[in-house]
């Protein structure tokens, strides 16, 4: 019986040491999304690479990421030179998908709000905060992606975003739905096929794409694609897709709260050099 009761302690003790979690891990209640795929080239990874990683906000470090690895409210992402990143938001988020293209850093957060049956239907205002790169950002609702020098607030879209911190210039093109583009210059509303650059210090402009930007604009559009929807990826998709309107969202977007009175949090440091 002195065993048997020895025994059951032991197993119980290891229980509870495997079920604690440090302060820095992710857990469920701030889990803000999952990486979904991982790719090197063209060679997808499923082990911990260095050539992704990730700014843990509690651990204050950073890590090399995984394939289907939980990120959490206010950690930042990092690709290299050849890496790209499929990131999906949980449900608890409303849904919707980025894909970080090569060199890019991206920190993922919410805005703050109370709880109402609004937010439990239609999931947390969520956040992107780029810092450098580009990505695509495929998403249902309540999202807003940020520079240093504008912000880009939308209902539900498709659109590409790139921002060069050393320059202060930055781009959006839109491939389904309807953004908003902002600074403190001025703002702009784009729709399905509409372009915009800004640099910083001067209001949005919407111009003409070149055909050089389209073209490099669209080769990531395929890549996304061939991750995120394999299933129906084709090149005659992606002609329909910029001609299908998106008339519903605009007085869903002019009635929305915006998150300009939100604190900016200071960013990540470099991560080491990679081996």
């Amino acid at each position: 019986m002195k065993d048997f009761t020895k025994y059951f302690l032991t197993s119980i003790f290891i229980l509870i040491c495997f079920s604690v979690k440090s302060s820095g891990d992710t857990t469920s209640d701030n889990v803000i999304g999952t990486i979904k795929e991982i790719k090197i080239g063209n060679k997808r990874i499923k082990d911990y690479t260095s050539q992704v990683q990730i700014y843990n906000s509690g651990l204050n470090r950073w890590k090399s990421a995984s394939l289907g690895e939980k990120i959490g409210i206010n950690d930042t992402l990092r690709t290299f030179e050849q890496s790209t990143v499929l990131f999906e938001f949980s449900k608890a988020y409303g849904g919707g998908s980025l894909f970080l293209n090569y060199n890019t850093k991206v920190r993922l957060g919410r805005l703050k709000e109370e709880m109402s049956q609004q937010i439990l239907e239609q999931g947390f205002y969520k956040i992107a905060e780029l810092f450098s790169g580009g990505l695509i950002a495929d998403v249902k609702n309540r999202f807003e992606a940020k520079t240093r020098d504008f912000g880009v607030i939308v209902g539900g879209t498709e659109f590409y975003i790139s921002y060069n911190p050393n320059t202060n210039e930055g781009y959006v093109y839109v491939f389904d739905g309807t953004v908003k583009l902002k600074n403190n210059q001025g703002e702009s509303r784009l729709f399905e096929g509409g372009y915009a650059t800004v640099i910083k210090g001067k209001a949005p402009v919407i111009t003409k794409v070149s055909s050089s930007m389209k073209a490099e604009i669209f080769r990531w559009h395929r890549s996304y694609r061939s991750v995120s929807r394999p299933w129906f990826f084709t090149p005659k998709f992606l002609v329909p897709a910029v001609a299908v309107s998106g008339t519903g969202v605009i007085i869903y977007m002019i009635n929305r709260t915006e998150s300009t009175t939100t604190p900016n949090l200071p960013e990540p440091p470099e991560p080491p050099d990679l081996p």
